[in-house]
């Protein structure tokens, strides 16, 4: 007589009070509202910034390499300057 009575409460409680639909759709709307809305224009910045920098830092050494190599042109000294021997 108890054998059903526990049998029918466990399938109550497996059918309406553990169904997780409705967590199911928490964590889907959680993922929509911060992976989609928060964290995917954030990583569009960081990759934007980062393409920024990668050519960045080449174009600096690459200008510094160049003006070291390249001769003074006369015109762009001042007139009180002594000229340039080399």
């Amino acid at each position: 007589m108890v054998t059903p009575l526990v049998v029918d409460l466990c399938l109550q409680i497996l059918s309406e009070v553990l169904e997780c639909g409705w967590l199911g759709r928490s964590v889907d709307n959680m993922y929509t509202a911060v992976c989609l809305n928060v964290v995917d224009p954030w990583n569009g910045f960081w990759l934007s910034l980062g393409w920024c920098c990668a050519f960045l830092v080449p174009a600096v050494f690459l200008s510094l390499y160049v003006i070291r190599r390249l001769p003074i042109h006369p015109a762009a000294l001042p007139k009180s300057f002594p000229a340039f021997t080399g």
